[in-house]
């Protein structure tokens, strides 16, 4: 079975709910800041990301998960109008999938994530 490749970067991130029930007791095999197009915006309890023309830092942990957790993943990320993508950055030797929406702009009450952290912003 073909092992997938996945960023994530707010509420699947360790420490988090969704991260003890669909990734836990896994550990990252990357995490740290990587240059992606993407600019990370937050209502304070939730960030997304938004592709953009230009690469920003984005503080990812990266995990190697089996289909049925990618399927689940996505079943939790899809009604929340999050699509999948394949990202390729420097330091990762192969694609990696992540979540961002279609969106050219943020819905109301999002703000920017200037540093690219969203737990390093957001006191939970």
């Amino acid at each position: 079975m073909q092992e997938i490749l996945l960023a994530v970067y707010g509420t699947l991130k360790q420490g988090n709910d969704n991260y003890e029930t669909y990734l836990a007791p896994k550990k990252p095999k990357f995490k740290g800041y990587f240059d992606v197009k993407f600019r990370m915006f937050s209502n304070g309890k939730y960030p997304m990301l938004i592709p953009s023309y230009t690469s920003h830092k984005i503080y990812l942990e990266v995990y190697y998960i089996d289909q049925d957790q990618f399927d689940r993943i996505n079943d939790l990320e899809e009604p929340f109008g999050y699509h999948v993508r394949s990202i390729e950055t420097e330091g990762v030797d192969k694609p990696m999938m992540i979540y961002a929406v279609d969106q050219k702009n943020p819905p109301d009450g999002f703000e920017t994530v200037d540093n690219g952290n969203f737990q390093a912003t957001v006191k939970w």
